[in-house]
């Protein structure tokens, strides 16, 4: 084979322009933002489910509480903190918030974790739907 070298020029002709990455930062807010209101819907079902016993309603919290951790450590980035005052101001305490809320379910205490939705009230109204605060 022989080798050749392409012109960068030439190559974009054939690619395409570059990516324009600028609403990158709003998406994983976004995608985080739904996965921590499908947690906190999740707890509550969890909380009100019948046909769970402690264990196995532990267990679940339990779950529910690491893909909440993953997704508000996704939402703790520096392009959404700087562009989200909401973000920046409260992300913090619900990681915070999260991380006490594990150990505690591992010591059979669900209260905390029972408490979480309450955190989502310091950037959104109450009643559902995600309605940010002004």
């Amino acid at each position: 084979f022989a080798q050749t070298t392409l012109d960068p020029a030439e190559m974009r002709a054939w690619v395409g322009p570059a990516p324009d990455f600028h609403n990158i930062d709003e998406t994983y807010l976004q995608d985080a933002m739904w996965r921590l209101a499908h947690g906190v819907q999740d707890l509550d079902d969890t909380m009100k489910a019948t046909g769970l016993d402690d264990a196995a309603r532990e267990k679940r919290v339990l779950v529910v509480l690491d893909d909440m951790a993953n997704a508000a450590t996704n939402a703790n980035q520096p392009g959404t903190k700087k562009s989200h005052k909401n973000v920046a101001m409260n992300i913090d305490k619900l990681i915070n918030d999260i991380a006490v809320a594990k150990p505690a379910a591992e010591a059979h205490d669900l209260g905390p974790a029972k408490a979480l939705p309450a955190t989502c009230l310091a950037c959104h109204e109450g009643g559902g739907g995600g309605v940010q605060k002004k």
